[in-house]
């Protein structure tokens, strides 16, 4: 009776754990972007990124392209590119935030909303070597209606480490929408 119970005990916790993970899998967000899928999230190697000037997708996330997450970063050094970004308010979503990774070698953006500046932002943290801060919220929109706007990120070439003065790289890490 004893091996009977234990059995039963021992097949419950099974159950419980595997609904436990199930439940875990579940509310787990994906990384890979569906263009068909109302996604709020915007990732860097989203294909509707317009950019100027050199941009490129830093991998930090170790995923086969065309798969990304939220630690990739669409990155630029060089004053003036600028990355812009339809995204889409329909529906119940009304605010528009930014979010980069912060780290020494950064420098300083602007963040424009359907061509209207919205403040210069910087991405430098010190001291020099200082780990990245991955997910900073750069900037929130005031609220908007539903339709599409555009996002725009334009790397102003400044605000770097003053010993590497060649370092003022601004980064993407994601647009998120809500």
């Amino acid at each position: 009776m004893k091996k009977i119970t234990g059995i039963v005990v021992l097949l419950f916790l099974v159950v419980v754990l595997v609904a436990s993970m199930a439940a875990t899998a579940v509310a787990a967000k994906p990384t890979k972007i569906d263009a068909s899928a109302k996604d709020p999230y915007y990732y860097a190697n989203d294909p509707g990124w317009v950019k100027t000037g050199t941009w490129k997708v830093e991998q930090y996330t170790k995923l086969p392209p065309p798969l990304t997450g939220p630690n990739d970063l669409l990155v630029a050094n060089d004053a003036g590119a600028t990355a812009s970004l339809a995204v889409d308010l329909q529906g119940s979503l009304k605010y528009i935030e930014v979010w980069s990774a912060k780290y020494w070698q950064c420098g300083t953006m602007e963040i424009f909303l359907d061509g209207a500046s919205q403040g210069t932002f910087s991405l430098n943290i010190t001291p020099v070597g200082a780990a990245p801060q991955w997910s900073q919220l750069i900037w929130t929109s005031t609220k908007q209606g539903g339709t599409t706007h555009t996002v725009t990120i334009k790397a102003l070439g400044t605000g770097g480490p003053p010993l590497y003065p060649a370092f003022h790289f601004v980064n993407v890490q994601y647009v998120r929408t809500y």
